[in-house]
């Protein structure tokens, strides 16, 4: 069980594949591919501590969760942040920072995204904003696959 927005909703965590956003699959997401020894163990999944050839941070990957009707979806960072009231641009993002967030973009008059990393530290962190009580509401960014008609 996986809590968001202080409910229980049915995810498992898919323990032998992740999803890296370093990469892009043929429908614009993230690569799902196997778990790796360098991504850490399945529950812990999130930004690679590890250095690629060039000496940068190696791809953000999340663990691959699924749902109870088989549908995957994932961390690729970021947490929505609903404000308790609409405000100006300016006094959001003061509040925000306030609370310790970095915002990057509003998503309308309450609804805010601001960055984590990704993996399970955007999802304990939506955890963690939701138990402070100053937000309406917070939900981690979860990726979803497009759904095609």
């Amino acid at each position: 069980m996986v809590t968001e927005g202080g409910s229980e909703e049915a995810l498992w965590i898919d323990t032998g594949r992740v999803a890296d956003f370093g990469r892009s699959g043929a429908d614009g997401g993230p690569v799902i591919r196997p778990l790796e020894a360098g991504d850490g163990a399945p529950g812990s999944a999130g930004v690679k501590a590890d250095k690629d050839a060039s000496g940068a941070n190696a791809a953000p990957v999340s663990p691959l969760f699924i749902d109870v009707a088989g549908q995957p979806r994932a961390l690729p960072g970021g947490v929505i942040v609903g404000l308790k009231e609409a405000l100006s641009e300016p006094q959001a993002r003061l509040q925000l920072e306030a609370a310790g967030l970095v915002p990057l973009r509003s998503i309308g008059a309450r609804m805010w995204l601001v960055d984590s990393p990704a993996g399970m530290e955007s999802l304990h962190l939506a955890d963690r904003l939701n138990a402070d009580g100053r937000f309406d509401f917070v939900e981690p960014n979860w990726w979803r696959p497009r759904s095609t008609k």
